[in-house]
């Protein structure tokens, strides 16, 4: 895989990850928070209807 999208895939991975965990978790109701942490990492709180 890294040969087709370069040294980055581990940050396309993640954000194909936080992409499709939202749209789940607002297709069944719950408010979802995302928050780019200091490291570069994304954090996301799933939280109830």
């Amino acid at each position: 895989m890294e040969k087709e999208v370069g040294g980055k895939c581990g940050r396309l991975l993640q954000l194909y990850g936080i992409h499709k965990t939202t749209i789940e978790a607002r297709k069944r109701g719950h408010l979802v928070q995302r928050k780019a942490q200091r490291d570069g990492s994304i954090k996301l709180t799933i939280g109830g209807v």
